[in-house]
């Protein structure tokens, strides 16, 4: 190995030693090996004409030092330990232990994080599902059995396919209940790849199982749960592979004084908590909100409407208050609104709210 180092440009020197400090040093002294064995005491001359920069000391700590005329590691260790620590504090007391050898310190294990993923390239295309949910039954199983000997389940799996025009496609499928049920990860692949299509032949397929623990919770007595939550959960990719990412869920209120603001979240996600802003116990009239709101053309008399129509009911306005005028995201010009709101009252005796946005005006609701 010395060899090849030194033929690619490198010179490699090893250190063994009882500690790692120790062997550390003894690596700047080795040509190529420097084996120390028993006490420093005997190897000390060694290391006396080594320079401080072996140590990689903080430029402040080093800078003082060469004030002090001390710029080796003999000159370093000549000093008394104490005064050492009286005049440059815990990291001079550690530059003067890591001189003289260091101190005999614990090894920290790090396990490495372990990837339960499988892969396979093939050397005939695939085209159709069939042979597909075959192949991801073959790399599913010793996963599962990799999950089983750690006591782990999955709560996410990771697929990637490689096509031979050089497309791929990546996922990250969310399973409802963690399992390590080979059945259920490829019930839920199969559901999302009845939605997938490609112009080219599968040549590679990568499948990764995220791991957890398994969460074991006594069912509450009067609450009612999903009878079967992989179930339920093909049956939301199975939807959202008709009608389109993103498109399936709950609506879930944003943070904004915007009227009807929503996001889709996933009807997995644990709700959040309701913004005690967006509940007003002290509202009056219940509004009864048109789905959708009704379009219509808007008479004025002294800048106050006076007449509405739209194509499901026209009236003349008796009277009205406002304007109240709301806005938000004024910075964003994509997302930037404003409003304009007014209650008016039809000849009818009716409430209703009518609304100016984006220079169209409609009919929002009527007050019950």
């Amino acid at each position: 190995m010395h060899q090849d180092m030194r033929e690619r440009g490198y010179e490699l020197c090893i250190g063994l030693a009882e500690t790692a400090d120790l062997a550390l040093l003894a690596s700047h002294v080795a040509f190529p090996v420097k084996v120390i064995r028993g006490s420093v005491g005997e190897e000390k001359a060694a290391f006396l004409e080594l320079p401080l920069s072996v140590l990689a000391p903080h430029p402040g700590l080093q800078e003082t030092l060469r004030l002090w005329g001390i710029h080796t590691l003999g000159e370093l260790t000549a000093l008394k330990r104490l005064a050492v620590g009286e005049r440059l504090g815990a990291p001079g007391l550690e530059l003067w232990d890591l001189a003289r050898g260091g101190r005999e310190r614990i090894l920290k294990l790090v396990r490495p994080r372990i990837q339960y993923k499988k892969s396979i390239e093939l050397d005939n295309g695939i085209e159709t599902l069939e042979p597909l949910l075959g192949l991801l039954r073959e790399l599913a199983v010793p996963l599962c059995s990799e999950l089983s000997l750690a006591w782990k389940v999955t709560a996410f799996v990771h697929l990637e396919l490689r096509f031979d025009d050089g497309s791929s496609h990546q996922t990250t499928l969310r399973i409802a209940e963690p399992t390590r049920d080979v059945a259920v990860l490829l019930r839920v692949l199969e559901t999302h790849l009845e939605g997938v299509k490609s112009s080219a032949p599968i040549i590679f397929a990568e499948l990764e199982v995220i791991a957890t623990e398994p969460v074991a919770a006594q069912d509450l007595l009067f609450e009612r749960g999903l009878r079967d939550p992989n179930k339920f959960s093909e049956t939301l990719s199975a939807l959202e592979a008709l009608l389109g990412r993103g498109r399936v869920g709950r609506g879930e209120l944003l943070p904004t004084h915007r009227p009807d603001a929503f996001k889709l979240v996933s009807f997995l996600e644990q709700a959040g908590a309701v913004d005690a802003l967006s509940v007003n116990p002290k509202s009056g009239l219940p509004l009864m909100r048109f789905r959708p709101p009704w379009l219509a053309e808007v008479g004025f008399r002294r800048s106050r409407p006076a007449s509405v129509k739209s194509q499901r009911h026209s009236f003349q306005v008796i009277d009205c208050r406002g304007p109240w005028l709301l806005s938000g995201h004024w910075w964003d010009e994509l997302h930037a609104w404003e409003a304009e709101i007014w209650d008016i009252a039809s000849q009818d005796g009716c409430l209703y709210r009518l609304v100016r946005e984006n220079r169209a005006w409609r009919l929002e609701g009527r007050y019950a």
